[in-house]
Order: C-alpha cells, then structure tokens, then sequence
C-alpha cells in the first residue's frame, strides 16, 4: 500500500482528480472508490476553502504511475501538506522517546559523571510531579516547561540543549 494525501480547491475538484487516477470508478448507481483503495476525506476544508483526501493505493495499481499523475499535489510518506498547499511548512520540533533521551544524556559528559546522572540526581531532589513526570514521559520536547526547567536547572544552555536534541535524534 502506498500512502498518499490530495488537495483541491473543492470538493468537486477533489473527485474528478480521483475519478481521473482511477481511484474512483464508475458504477450503476454513481462513482466509488476502487478495489482495495482507502480514502479518509477532509472535513471541513481548510479556512481558504482548500479540501484533500488522504488514502493508500494498493499494490495491485500502478501507484508510481498513480503518483507521477497526482503531480506536486501528492503527499507521501508523510512528507507536510502545506508545501502541497502552496504553504510554508511549519517548523516540527524534534520529539525524543524515553531512551533516545536518555542515552544521549547519558554520552553527554558532566561533572564526574554524565548529564544523565545529573538529571537522575536532580529529579530525586525534585517534587513529586517532576519525579513522575521523567519516570514516566514517553516523549520530550525541548519547548517543554518541564525540560527547559531541567536545563536551567543544571545550568544547560540552549545550545547544549540543541546538541542534545541533536545527538538524541540520532539514537
């Protein structure tokens, strides 16, 4: 199955683009989608009117040719939909899971330890609700009150916090 996401201008538009690519065929009562195609609509459309459906083609179409048809309107593998929409992409804050955070905290040198044992230390100093929420967050932002606290907290800089974004990326 290939993902994909459709913008049109209208809901008329949206259809004609689907009937065009052989996502819809035609039936005796009307037009419905085609074997094994899924399709979730946009309801409502955007505030300029801008509707999109977004679906998978399976794999017994052509879906790189179903692809190359839908042109830059095409979304796939979760690439943004506002650069589809003629949109700035909105910049996406990196978000670390529980042991990317960790392990990255862990290579990051402090003190005579490492920042994770620092973190560790400081969190058992810490309220209740700091303890509960670092044993168990699932995902941290850096924008987070909590994190940007920390940071302070053990005198991190934004940079530094960056480079452990950055590194905690890679894990």
């Amino acid at each position: 199955m290939t993902p994909f996401i459709l913008p049109a201008d209208s809901d008329l538009t949206l259809e004609l683009k689907l009937i065009e690519l052989g996502l819809k065929v035609k039936t005796e009562t009307g037009y419905t989608k085609a074997e094994g195609v899924e399709l979730s609509y946009s309801l409502p459309a955007l505030p300029d009117g801008t509707c999109f459906v977004s679906g998978l083609i399976p794999d017994t179409m052509d879906a790189p040719a179903i692809i190359v048809a839908m042109g830059k309107d095409v979304n796939v593998a979760g690439a943004p939909i506002h650069s589809f929409l003629g949109q700035p992409a909105p910049d996406v804050e990196v978000v670390l899971d529980n042991l990317q955070i960790r392990l990255a905290l862990h290579e990051v040198p402090y003190k005579d330890g490492t920042l994770l044992d620092a973190v560790n230390a400081a969190v058992a100093q810490a309220p209740s609700e700091v303890q509960i929420w670092w044993a168990e967050a699932l995902r941290f932002l850096k924008s987070d009150p909590m994190v940007q606290g920390m940071a302070a907290n053990l005198g991190v800089t934004a940079e530094q916090l960056d480079g452990i974004w950055a590194l905690g990326a890679t894990k």
